[in-house]
């Protein structure tokens, strides 16, 4: 944008909602540490309709921004002209706790969701890394989620059906509210991880759970990480059926404030269900962990268990300074501890951290370049490390974090190989001029 169109941003949202809703110099938007030069908030979804209506009229780059928890996800590309903040749109659009389905704005944070749905003992059966601040919208665009896949699938099997505001301020709806709805193609699933590439999400039908009547959690401690690995498997193949299964390492472990046990990698297997059935689930995991090695095993339960689970999802993201590497690896589930012991060995002067989810073949990788002269260089050396760790393993890694310089190097999603191709026609489809988070996606889409 020229030195004599600077202003047009500023002039586009006082078009559509009137002067006093731009937001000027807040520093809470910008992406790749550069600042966006204005923003806006709307109120509900008509405005946030007639923002991108006027943004499309006019050619304006727009970046839709939740909870601003994943703001480091993504291509470097130019900075967009306005941060579309979607967190007004925050209100429960309507609950039916007697089939099991509910609808929220998508400016809702996971925290605030959860809270109103414990109300009639249910739950939203997905959880992501600051929750108190992470938006469903935001949770669903960035692909992004958290332990509770184990049993309950990834947020986007979760999802019944969407509103979503198109590039040119066109209002769509997919799918519905009810579980069993088989009309037209799941549309809603083109923007489960499209990072708002292709529509901004305003609200979504969810199934609903209901919250298991008691939980506990068994914490493992093993002195050789093959072991901590065979045994997650066997748990996984097993009559065991886990809410969340992790792996980790003691890294993590002290973030979670339980340093005083000992090992070198560590099991946390999360169960519930009524008393019977979960103390025999309980048995057989302290079982399954006791006969593959396991030193050191803990049950833990109640709010200490709920502090556990969401230090290990948050681990990574509320470092200061933040941490500098971040990947997503995805395997086949036997792959997934023979790639941990390869990293740990590939960079055994700087061991990362890690959290995996074995069962899904998921490795959440973080890195610190530590004390070294040339901190771009090492971790440009641990991206490729980490990622072609995943590839030679058949796998594939997206950086979630990354040095920003690093950015024209990588693309942080990696190959899209063939698919390519498919998604820069979707891209044409749906967003023509391209405003929609422009070059930040999968092939600087």
């Amino acid at each position: 944008m020229n030195s004599d169109q600077s202003d047009l941003p500023i002039r586009v949202i006082e078009r559509s909602l009137g002067p006093d809703s731009v937001i000027n110099d807040d520093s809470r938007y910008s992406v790749d540490g550069r600042p966006i030069p204005v923003a806006v908030r709307p109120k509900n979804i008509d405005d946030l309709s007639a923002i991108l209506t006027e943004s499309h009229a006019q050619d304006v780059k727009v970046m839709p921004v939740g909870g601003g928890t994943r703001l480091s996800l993504g291509n470097a590309a130019q900075t967009p002209d306005i941060a579309l903040d979607t967190t007004s749109l925050n209100q429960p659009v309507s609950i039916n706790s007697a089939d099991l389905t509910a609808t929220f704005e998508a400016g809702m944070t996971l925290d605030s969701v959860q809270s109103i749905l414990a109300e009639n003992n249910q739950f939203l059966a997905m959880d992501a890394a600051l929750s108190n601040n992470a938006t469903i919208g935001g949770i669903l665009a960035s692909g992004t989620s958290g332990p509770l896949k184990w049993q309950y699938g990834n947020p986007r099997d979760l999802v019944l059906g969407m509103k979503v505001v198109q590039a040119d301020g066109s209002i769509t709806k997919s799918g519905g509210q009810v579980v069993k709805n088989v009309s037209g193609y799941d549309m809603a699933r083109l923007h489960v991880g499209g990072l708002g590439s292709l529509g901004v999400v305003c609200e979504v039908s969810f199934k609903l759970t209901p919250k298991p009547a008691n939980e506990k959690t068994v914490l493992a401690a093993f002195d050789n990480s093959k072991s901590c690995g065979d045994v997650a498997l066997s748990i996984f193949n097993g009559q065991v059926t886990p809410l969340a299964l992790n792996v980790f390492d003691r890294g993590v472990l002290s973030a979670t404030g339980m340093r005083n046990i000992e090992g070198e990698q560590y099991l946390a297997v999360r169960l519930g269900g009524r008393p019977r059935g979960l103390a025999r689930m309980v048995d057989e995991t302290i079982q399954a962990s006791r006969a593959g090695g396991g030193t050191t095993i803990e049950i833990v339960d109640g709010g200490f268990a709920l502090d556990l689970w969401r230090r290990i999802s948050d681990f990574g993201w509320v470092d200061q300074p933040p941490l500098e590497v971040v990947l997503r690896v995805s395997l086949v589930p036997n792959q997934v501890q023979t790639y941990i012991d390869a990293i740990k060995a590939s960079l055994a002067d700087n061991a990362p951290s890690f959290v995996a989810s074995p069962g899904y073949g998921n490795v959440m990788v973080f890195w610190q370049s530590g004390n070294t002269n040339n901190k771009l260089e090492s971790s440009g050396n641990a991206i490729r490390a980490l990622r072609g760790g995943a590839v030679s393993l058949g796998g594939s890694a997206i950086i979630e974090r990354c040095p920003v310089e690093l950015k024209s190097e990588f693309d942080v999603w990696g190959e899209a190989g063939d698919s390519i191709e498919i998604m820069r026609r979707m891209k044409q489809q749906y967003d023509p001029k391209g405003i929609l988070n422009p070059g930040r996606f999968i092939g600087r889409i």
